[in-house]
């Protein structure tokens, strides 16, 4: 199960730059090694949060991260309902039909939990920037 840097760092999934710049500045002086007598929970502790600040004040590497840590939760909830097998007497009941009939209720909270990665306008800029070189390259004498 991967670790949720969120929090590690006390702050929610929708958290700013400026939010999770602050919150590692709170965490870092708190577990310093210097701060703990340089303790091996502390150093430990420490680069954890580095690691946290790290990918998460990078968008692309946040969006990959919010996207595997998506994935970890759904592995995570098919291993702990894994062996839950059908019953022989449901056979016959007709609401364990009903019940597979009925599609999820799709509120406010299950959108939140399971929206797209954010795409900043950085990463957009850099991938039109690539396919107008690919395009220059495959045709030096224009279209």
């Amino acid at each position: 199960m991967i670790e949720n840097y969120y929090e590690l760092l006390s702050v929610s999934p929708e958290a700013t730059a400026r939010e999770i710049k602050a919150a590692y500045r709170r965490e870092a002086m708190k577990w310093h090694p210097d701060r703990n007598g340089g303790s091996a929970i502390s150093v430990d502790r420490f680069k954890r949060i580095q690691e946290a600040c790290r990918v998460l004040s990078s968008p692309l590497l946040r969006a990959s991260y919010d996207a595997r840590l998506h994935v970890g939760r759904s592995t995570a909830w098919t291993e702990s309902h894994a062996g839950t097998e059908a019953r022989a007497d449901d056979a016959d009941d007709p609401t364990v039909d009903e019940w597979w009939a009925t599609p999820p209720d799709l509120n406010e909270s299950w959108r939140r939990t399971f929206r797209r990665p954010r795409v900043g306008i950085g990463l957009i800029l850099f991938l039109v920037i690539v396919l107008i070189n690919i395009l220059r390259w495959l045709f030096p004498n224009g279209l």
